[in-house]
C-alpha cells in the first residue's frame, strides 16, 4: 500500500557564493498546484524551472517555498556577530551629537535613556548579518552565479526528498484510519443485512396477526375473509417498496472499491472522494426506505463514519 498524503515539509541548507540559505518546502492540501514563492527578486529567473520540478513532484497541493538568508559571506570571509557594533557607536555619535543642541534640563536621565534605547534598537542595520571583510556582494535583482544555481538545484532535491518521505509516512496514517472507519461502516452494513433477512418473515407475520385480529372482531370486518391471491400480491408489493436488498449489494460494491484503491500506487484521494459520495448515497437510500427504527439507526452511525472518509480523502494526493 502507498498511500501519500499532500500535507509535508522538508528543508536543506543552499550554501552559495556569497550567501547560505535556508531552503523550506510547505505542502498542503488542494484540489491543484498552488505555489507561493517567498524569496527574493534574485531567485526569480528560477522560477519556472523550480515549478516544472514542482510539478514533476509533488504533482498537486498547496505548496510555499520559503528561501531565508542565514549568512551573508563570500567564501572565505569571517562572520561578525548579529549585532552590528559599529553601527551602534554611530547612533550613539549622533546621539551624542543632538543632545548637545537640546536643553536637556526639562528632560531627566530616565526619559533620555528610554529615548536612546527606544532608538538604538530599532535601527534597521543594528541586527543584520555582516561580514568583517569589504567583498562586494551580489547587488540587488542581480541573477545568482553558476554555483549558486547547482547548489540550489541540489537543495531544492533534497528539501523534495524530505516532503516526498514526510508525505508518505502521513498517508500511511491516513490510510490505516480511513481503513478503520471502513470497517466501521462493513459492520454497520453487515447488521443490516441481517435485519434485512429476517424482514419478510416479521412482515408477513404481522399482517396475518391483523388480519385474524380484523377477522374475529365483528365491529371491524366479521366474517369478511380477503381473497389469498390478492391478499399474496399486496404483501409482495409493499416488501418489494421497502426492498434495500440492491442498495446493500452496492453499498458493499463501494466498500470493496474503496479498500482497492488504498493499494493502488495511483493517485487516491479524488478517487475515494467520489466512492465516498456513492457510499453516502446508497446509506441514505437505505435510510429512506427502511421503516425498522434499529435501521435507520445503523444509518445515522454510517453517516458519521463515512463524512470522516471524506474528510481524510481530502488529505490525500
Amino acid at each position: 500500500m502507498k498511500t501519500t498524503s499532500m500535507t509535508g515539509f522538508g528543508r536543506a541548507t543552499l550554501v552559495g557564493t556569497h550567501k547560505t540559505y535556508r531552503l523550506e518546502i510547505k505542502t498542503l492540501n488542494s484540489k491543484s498546484l498552488d505555489v507561493q514563492w517567498r524569496w527574493g527578486d534574485l531567485w526569480t529567473p528560477l522560477e519556472a524551472e523550480t515549478l516544472k520540478v514542482l510539478q514533476k513532484e509533488l504533482i498537486r497541493g498547496k505548496v510555499t517555498l520559503s528561501l531565508y538568508a542565514e549568512e551573508t559571506s563570500p567564501k572565505g570571509g569571517v562572520p561578525s556577530t548579529g549585532l552590528q557594533f559599529q553601527v551602534l557607536d554611530e547612533v550613539w555619535d549622533d546621539w551624542q551629537r543632538w543632545l548637545a543642541t537640546k536643553n536637556q534640563d526639562t528632560t531627566t536621565k530616565a526619559d533620555l535613556a528610554q529615548a536612546w534605547i527606544h532608538l538604538a534598537t530599532r535601527h534597521p542595520l543594528l541586527y543584520k548579518n555582516a561580514y568583517q571583510n569589504n567583498t562586494e556582494l551580489p547587488a540587488s535583482g542581480a541573477e545568482p552565479d553558476a554555483a549558486t544555481v547547482a547548489a540550489f538545484r541540489d537543495a531544492l532535491q533534497e528539501a523534495l526528498n524530505l516532503c516526498k518521505e514526510f508525505r508518505s509516512q502521513e498517508g500511511q496514517g491516513i490510510a490505516s484510519v480511513v481503513l478503520e472507519y471502513l470497517e466501521e461502516v462493513q459492520g454497520i452494513l453487515d447488521h443490516i443485512r441481517n435485519n434485512e433477512s429476517k424482514k419478510p418473515q416479521i412482515i408477513r407475520q404481522k399482517i396475518e396477526s391483523f388480519l385474524n385480529e380484523w377477522k374475529n372482531n365483528p365491529g371491524l370486518g366479521g366474517s369478511f375473509a380477503p381473497d389469498p391471491g390478492r391478499m399474496e400480491q399486496e404483501i409482495l408489493f409493499y416488501l418489494e417498496k421497502k426492498d434495500i436488498s440492491e442498495e446493500i449489494v452496492r453499498l458493499q460494491a463501494h466498500l470493496h472499491l474503496a479498500k482497492q484503491i488504498l493499494q493502488n500506487d495511483t493517485e487516491q484521494g479524488r478517487k475515494l472522494g467520489f466512492v465516498a459520495q456513492e457510499i453516502g448515497r446508497e446509506i441514505n437510500t437505505i435510510g429512506s426506505k427502511a421503516s425498522d427504527f434499529e435501521i435507520q439507526h445503523r444509518v445515522v452511525m454510517a453517516k458519521e463514519w463515512v463524512e470522516k472518509i471524506k474528510e481524510q480523502s481530502a488529505n490525500l494526493l
